[in-house]
C-alpha cells in the first residue's frame, strides 16, 4: 500500500532506479533484460540523492562513482529508468 498525503499523482518523478533486488525478482519473469534495456539511455546518470523539495538542498544518499553491480550479493546490478 501506498499512502502519500497529495490527492493526485504528481508530475514529478518520485524514482528513477530499480534496486538489484527488483532485478532478481524480474529475472525469472524473464523482463529483466527489457528493463536494463529501458535504462540505457541513462546509463551515464549516476549517484542518488532525496530532497524535501526541488528548491531544497540535495542529500546524497550514494555518490556518483558508486558501482553498480555488487557481484557477491546479487547477480543483477542497480538500473536507472523512467
Amino acid at each position: 500500500m501506498l499512502v502519500d498525503r497529495h490527492p493526485a499523482v504528481s508530475i514529478q518523478g518520485r524514482a528513477r532506479g530499480l534496486n538489484q533486488r527488483s532485478l532478481e525478482i524480474f529475472r525469472p519473469m524473464g523482463i529483466e533484460a527489457a528493463i536494463v534495456d529501458a535504462g540505457r539511455p541513462f546509463e551515464n546518470d549516476r549517484g542518488g540523492a532525496r530532497c524535501e523539495n526541488l528548491a531544497g538542498p540535495w542529500e546524497w544518499l550514494f555518490e556518483p562513482d558508486a558501482p553498480l553491480q555488487w557481484a557477491g550479493t546479487s547477480p543483477s546490478e542497480f538500473c536507472l529508468a523512467e
